[in-house]
């Protein structure tokens, strides 16, 4: 299985200065929106989909200066092998733009301690060229989750011991985090594997990748935590 040719890029630096550069390059407009989207998404007239939609649409802008300073490049797939925290308002969110089914989920609490698992990919991941079939609707987990690593060498399914720098989102982007998790909220606060809601099936019907679901009855700040924290990350890094 290979998700990914491992990249011989080098990007300049350590992950704490690639933060810094990564700083130094976002517009002080951004910044200001970012802090204040939380306050604008809890307006009435602004649904929990229009408002996720605004989020993905801040988080791209922000992430769109990282050029050269990730390891993250089309055709690296690992992270598409581990489990994928979604809320019922994303996995909903992408049937409205794609036309699938979204299955119900159980209210069971997530089981599976799993990361990278090469016989469970996300449903959406094609094998073909490694790419994402739903990117530009993907939840925000995989929306944020960047490696600042020098390559994908941490994110290798044989290198699940190494630790991969990646930013602490709830710090990072704290009005984007608390407008997600009140839309979530509002939409039902329903939390599953992304599996759940688009089971993978085999040929005959059979489904073959599938996770328990978080708890509903989680706090906020144990999602916010969940969300964080769904990734094999050993260093947090504040973008702030």
């Amino acid at each position: 299985m290979n998700a990914g040719k491992r990249t011989e890029r080098r990007n300049p630096g350590t992950p704490t200065e690639r933060i810094r550069r990564l700083n130094a390059r976002i517009p002080v407009a951004l910044v200001r929106e970012e802090s204040a989207i939380a306050k604008q998404l809890r307006k009435p007239r602004i649904s929990p989909m229009d408002g996720l939609e605004a989020l993905y649409d801040l988080v791209d802008r922000h992430l769109s200066y990282t050029s050269g300073l990730v390891a993250c490049h089309k055709g690296c797939a690992y992270c598409c092998y581990s489990e994928v925290a979604t809320s019922r308002l994303e996995a909903d969110f992408i049937a409205a733009k794609t036309g699938l089914l979204v299955a119900e989920v159980a209210d069971a609490p997530m089981v599976s301690e799993s990361f990278r698992d090469p016989a469970r990919p996300c449903p959406f991941v094609t094998t073909a060229d490694n790419t994402c079939a739903i990117y530009p609707y993907r939840p925000m987990l995989c929306r944020t989750h960047i490696s600042f690593a020098t390559t994908n060498a941490p994110c290798q399914f044989d290198s699940t011991d190494i630790g991969m720098p990646n930013l602490d989102r709830g710090r990072s982007w704290p009005g984007v985090m608390r407008g997600y998790l009140d839309i979530v909220e509002r939409h039902g606060g329903v939390w599953a594997d992304i599996r759940n809601y688009f089971p993978l099936k085999n040929e005959g019907g059979e489904i073959v990748a599938n996770f328990e679901c978080y708890s509903t009855k989680q706090s906020a700040k144990d999602r916010a935590v969940a969300v964080r924290s769904n990734a094999p990350i050993t260093q947090f890094i504040d973008l702030t």
